[in-house]
């Protein structure tokens, strides 16, 4: 039997690789529901709210998507294409793209910035953090106004040099807006400037890959139509229950005990959870060698229904204003083309401490009405928040170089398990989490 630990997409999608090339597979997740971020709440106005991530997308791999897509009927679901997104930033709202638009900055620091990101014309490919990479890649005055507000202010509370490469992309500023329309559909001719600046509507760019979204309910109904599959191949799936101990000889997995007794044997197993819990659970390292928890982000949803009808068309809004709280609003009636008298959304809030909710909630309804998503006439007809218990490591260098460690020292103790998803160090986006499990177990003997 193969084993694959965490129920979320990486797990999900492992378990029915898995079946197809190797047969008997069961699926453990420590949650009572296997899903993952992939969660919807149901409120009592018939309306309902994403727990987490949002959108199902195609991954350009044809077999892969014949696993992700082949329940997705147009008669239940909606193919989106390119999402419309908006952007907030320097008390401007932009509904046409969800990036920053740095022409928002004064003028004499637009044009000091923009002067130096054009004559950069060698990025190091090899930056030691982020703030050496937005130093060679934007240059210090973008840097220090736009990212080192926002990043090390706004959501992470400590230095950017600090922060692992590429964590801008994590919040929804691997580009940003520097120039006309046009202009930036010349300048993006170039591949050097086509990282650094963003198209400014979707009618200037079209994505190969599809979104999608269920005309009712929340994404939570892709999750039930993975589970549907999971048991119609007669995977086995564990939920609630906790891995005590992980037995092995001559660096062989022989089998898992759960915290309840139960013992499995077991000839392969992927991981797709924190490598450390791994290392733990096999006593490779004991509690003196395992080094202390990274700090966590706190995140928080706020879901609010209003009795009017929102003030713009948007799919999401993108909140990049560094003094707000909301990180990012999800408005389901422009998504599902609802024409009910209500209108619902969720926002998220990336906090490195995390506030009293009831404020929060207070501060996030103002914001709302600040930005242009909601009328100063709209009545309030449900709120609830939530602060998501497990949010998420703060994404140091440190994290980055611990992780690595125990991901090594496993490989290297263990033959016979395939760290998978997050606990390779993936990306946390779902498109490149599911493409790299699949080229992984279809090259597994």
């Amino acid at each position: 039997m193969i084993i694959v630990v965490g129920g979320g997409i990486a797990g999900i999608v492992s378990a029915i690789l898995l079946q197809k090339k190797f047969g008997q597979v069961c699926l453990v997740e420590q949650s009572k529901k296997i899903g993952g971020l992939y969660r919807s709440i149901d409120c009592k106005l018939n309306v309902t709210f994403d727990h987490g991530s949002h959108f199902l997308q195609s991954s350009g791999i044809p077999e892969l998507d014949r696993i992700i897509l082949e329940e997705i009927s147009s008669e239940k679901w909606l193919e989106l294409g390119n999402l419309k997104g908006g952007g907030y930033y320097k008390s401007k709202f932009n509904t046409q793209t969800h990036f920053l638009d740095a022409r928002n900055l004064p003028s004499n620091v637009y044009e000091k910035g923009i002067v130096e990101v054009l004559n950069i014309t060698n990025s190091n490919p090899n930056p030691l953090n982020l703030e050496d990479q937005l130093y060679s890649f934007y240059g210090k005055t973008f840097t220090n106004e736009i990212f080192r507000q926002i990043l090390s202010e706004k959501y992470y509370d400590c230095n950017l040099n600090e922060l692992s490469p590429d964590t801008h992309g994590l919040i929804g500023l691997n580009r940003i807006l520097g120039f006309t329309s046009e202009a930036s559909r010349e300048i993006k001719l170039s591949k050097l400037y086509d990282q650094k600046f963003a198209f400014h509507s979707l009618q200037d760019y079209q994505s190969p890959y599809k979104n999608y979204y269920p005309k009712k309910g929340g994404i939570e109904s892709w999750i039930n139509l993975l589970e549907k599959k999971l048991n119609s191949l007669n995977i086995q799936i564990i939920t609630g229950a906790k891995i005590t101990n992980i037995e092995h000889n001559n660096g062989i997995v022989q089998s898992i005990t759960f915290d309840d007794g139960r013992i499995f044997n077991c000839t392969k197993i992927i991981w797709t959870v924190a490598p450390s819990l791994f290392l733990k659970s096999s006593n490779l390292l004991n509690k003196n060698e395992l080094l202390k928890p990274p700090k966590q982000i706190h995140t928080s949803l706020h879901h609010f229904v209003f009795d009017k009808p929102f003030l713009t068309d948007v799919h999401f809004v993108q909140c990049h204003e560094p003094t707000f709280k909301t990180f990012r609003v999800t408005l389901y009636p422009n998504i599902q083309k609802s024409k009910n008298n209500i209108s619902h959304l969720t926002a998220e809030v990336i906090e490195p401490i995390a506030s009293d909710l009831g404020e929060l909630k207070k501060k996030v309804l103002s914001e709302l009405i600040q930005i242009g998503i909601v009328s100063k006439e709209s009545n309030l007809l449900f709120q609830d928040s939530e602060l998501l218990t497990k949010g998420f490591p703060l994404p140091t260098i440190e994290l980055k170089n611990n992780n690595k460690m125990y991901l090594d020292l496993a490989k290297k103790k263990i033959k016979n398990v395939t760290f998978l998803g997050r606990a390779s160090g993936d990306s946390f986006t779902a498109g490149p989490v599911l493409s790299g499990v699949y080229r992984t177990i279809s090259n597994l003997a």
